[in-house]
């Protein structure tokens, strides 16, 4: 969606093929146009997707979305164990990446992994309305989705484009062994000492930059804490819920909204854990 009106591409208005590449073009809109490049790189499907204003005047773009048709639906029991999978959507910004797991718990898991640019929300479309939950429908993971949630997970930017101007989207595919391989492949920006503790007690994080916007929680670094120093090139901090409710720190249901105060900053969506809005773990629900 823009301020020149709503479209979706599917059919390109050029192609161009040649060894493990492909490269479509599309104009859903006049003065838009969205390049589409995938290449098969070892073992990685690699795809990016390149929006351009092409007009003379400047672009704003309040909702741009790509569908990503993973199998996760339920059918009969055994069909749902052999063929579908649960598909686990953590929206972080610049920390982004998709994970479709056998339902039956057995074999490789799919994994996608934003690489540059963010994901910052997610939505479900073509759902089944009479069976619900019986069929997911399409992922669409979304650059932004500021047109019917501007305050969703943790803020949806207006992405602004002056003539000639293009915002990218790259993401890679691959076949992982397990989900601490896929996770270790994400390259997390932040590495916790827990998900969950008692009020008042510390939880370490490491990470290049920690910062809290509840001023019930106390940051500080780990070279500055009274006991448990502990030195590295990452600078830990550590953070302390001096006087906030139990139920924020005591269960790791509620990960994404208690420690969303020590949020990793990152230059596109002030850090994956940004805002109270995130009020769960990464999950297929």
């Amino acid at each position: 969606m823009t301020d020149r009106g709503a479209a979706r591409w599917l059919a390109p208005s050029g192609l161009r093929m040649a060894e493990d590449v492909v490269e479509a073009v599309h104009t859903p809109l006049p003065g838009v146009r969205v390049e589409v490049r995938r290449c098969v790189d070892g073992a990685v499907l690699r795809e990016r997707y390149t929006v351009v204003n092409s007009a003379d005047e400047s672009l704003a773009v309040t909702c741009l979305g790509i569908q990503t048709p993973f199998a996760d639906w339920y059918r009969d029991a055994r069909t749902s164990q052999e063929e579908a999978v649960h598909a686990h959507v953590f929206t972080g910004g610049t920390w982004a990446w998709v994970l479709a797991q056998p339902m039956s718990g057995e074999g490789r898991c799919l994994g996608l992994i934003v690489r540059e640019g963010a994901v910052r929300a997610y939505s479900v479309e073509s759902r089944n309305q009479a069976s619900l939950s019986d069929v997911r429908g399409h992922l669409v993971l979304q650059v932004t989705d500021h047109v019917r949630n501007p305050d969703a997970f943790g803020g949806q930017p207006v992405l602004r484009l002056a003539p000639g101007e293009s915002v990218s989207l790259p993401w890679e595919l691959g076949w992982y062994e397990s989900v601490g391989a896929f996770t270790a492949a994400t390259r997390p920006p932040a590495a916790f000492s827990a998900y969950a503790a008692e009020t008042g007690t510390p939880i370490i994080v490491e990470a290049a930059s920690v910062s809290s916007p509840d001023p019930q929680v106390k940051v500080e670094r780990e070279a500055e804490a009274s006991t448990g120093s502990r030195r590295s090139h990452t600078a830990p901090a550590r953070w302390t819920s001096a006087t906030a409710p139990v139920p924020r720190c005591s269960s790791i249901s509620r990960w994404g909204r208690s420690c969303a105060a020590a949020s990793p900053s990152s230059p596109a969506t002030n850090g994956p854990w940004s805002g109270p809005v995130c009020s769960r773990m990464p999950s297929s629900r």
